[in-house]
């Protein structure tokens, strides 16, 4: 346990914990299994798409005042693969600089991303592209709602509407167009909520537009969230780690997305043209005339398997530059 409140609102609360600890000796406290921070060997740092200038500054700032006095105490810091960029907001781009300066590795996920980082700082050397790290993970199907395998998943996304990137009435034509076209082939079509409390709202509006009805499933627990996805027909997916979910599992998808980062996955795997065009009201029926083509779903899923397995040796290098990093625990 770490004596450490983990969040921003309440800095001072957090510092007055970690002081209280540290006045207990460190025996009673290894008892308890507590550490402060100062104790810290490593952190990964998980965040996915933070550091960019489409999120508020306060985040990169508070990291990089955070990351800064545990490198003073001889932490090494990971980035694990994840978007970052533009950097145009001057406080961002001087927080992210130092976090980019501070850590020991740093995998960027896409090449765009790679471009940002590198007209931030071309002299860092410790930087590598990197694929989502989440290939190994594996679903869990015990008690797996049989209702569901087959069906169309479709898994929505608060932030590309407080991203101001997607148009609402464009989205609802989408999905109303995505529904009608799987109930005439007599295929159902089902909601999949990853974060309930962001998206649970705005799944209520959507329902409310929508011409059929739709089943909505609030799932928690991540490897259960890859099982339901794995058993899937194909995905229509807003959120990254749903098309990500889907692509390491052989899943058809069909996406969209409010940064960079979609984009340049779907041309990792050599199908950028499943990335729904709302301008074009073609792209959408040409999509789910594919999506149930026997033979273009197959030729589909040998491109996925072909980058999966590009991907697999390119994380299996990532672990052992990570595992050349790391040192045996001081504690």
């Amino acid at each position: 346990h770490l004596a450490w409140l983990h969040t921003w609102n309440y800095v001072i609360v957090a510092h007055f914990i970690e002081k209280f600890f540290s006045i207990i000796p460190k025996k009673i406290r290894r008892y308890f299994n507590i550490y402060i921070p100062e104790e810290i060997d490593y952190i990964f740092d998980i965040s996915g798409f933070i550091y960019s200038d489409q999120f508020n500054s306060k985040a990169s700032v508070r990291v990089a005042s955070y990351y800064e006095k545990r490198v003073l105490d001889g932490a090494k810091i990971i980035l694990m693969p994840q978007a970052v960029g533009p950097f145009e907001n001057p406080k961002i781009k001087y927080a992210v600089l130092k976090i980019f300066q501070l850590s020991n590795l740093i995998f960027i996920r896409d090449k765009i991303s790679f471009d940002y980082f590198l007209k931030l700082d071309k002299n860092i050397k410790q930087a590598y592209l990197c694929p989502d790290f989440t290939f190994f993970i594996k679903e869990n199907d015990s008690r797996l709602n049989r209702k569901l395998v087959g069906k169309v998943c479709i898994i929505p996304n608060e932030k590309i509407f407080s991203s101001k990137k997607i148009i609402f009435e464009n989205y609802i034509n989408t999905l109303n167009q995505v529904v009608s076209f799987c109930k005439n082939k007599n295929v159902e079509v089902f909601f999949l909520v990853h974060e309930a409390k962001k998206d649970l709202s705005l799944l209520k509006k959507v329902s409310s537009n929508l011409e059929h009805n739709i089943e909505c499933i609030i799932e928690q627990n991540p490897l259960k969230l890859k099982s339901i996805i794995k058993n899937s027909k194909f995905v229509v997916s807003s959120r990254y780690h749903g098309l990500i979910s889907s692509l390491y599992q052989g899943v058809p998808i069909i996406a969209t997305g409010w940064s960079h980062k979609y984009h340049q996955l779907l041309c990792e795997y050599d199908i950028e043209s499943h990335m729904i065009e709302y301008a074009n009201e073609n792209n959408m029926k040409k999509l789910l005339d594919n999506m149930f083509n026997d033979k273009y779903v197959e030729k589909i899923k040998l491109k996925i398997d072909m980058e999966n397995n590009r991907r697999k040796k390119r994380l299996d290098w990532m672990w052992g530059k990570i595992r050349s990093t790391l040192v045996p625990n001081k504690y």
